[in-house]
């Protein structure tokens, strides 16, 4: 079994001010809120049974999928994410936040063989 996080979770406004106690929480708040969320993820799918290599995050924009889709398709065009003011997910293979991206990636951790990045 394998379960895909396309997102870590990292824009979720309301979560971050409470856990940080931060009105206006910084983009580093964002992405440290992302790393948690990751961290009680691996923890659940241990919880499960699963094993960290049945899991890949792709790390794509929390609250920007739907701008993924619709603005941002191509490469020429990535989106940035208003929380932690990225513009492209944490691997080394130079994927940007675009739509053209996050389908090729989704597809590639799916395929029985494949892995994206973990």
């Amino acid at each position: 079994m394998r379960v895909v996080f396309v997102t870590n979770g990292d824009g979720y406004a309301e979560a971050v001010a409470q856990d940080f106690h931060e009105q206006k929480p910084r983009d580093t708040d964002y992405v440290e809120f992302g790393e948690i969320r990751r961290r009680e993820a691996i923890a659940a799918a241990r919880h499960l049974g699963l094993h960290r290599g049945d899991l890949v995050f792709l790390g794509f924009p929390d609250g920007g999928l739907a701008q993924l889709w619709q603005d941002h398709w191509s490469r020429t065009r990535p989106y940035t994410s208003p929380y932690t003011k990225e513009d492209s997910p944490p691997t080394p293979d130079g994927a940007e936040y675009d739509g053209q991206d996050l389908a090729s990636l989704v597809a590639a951790s799916c395929a029985p063989s494949g892995r994206a990045w973990s």
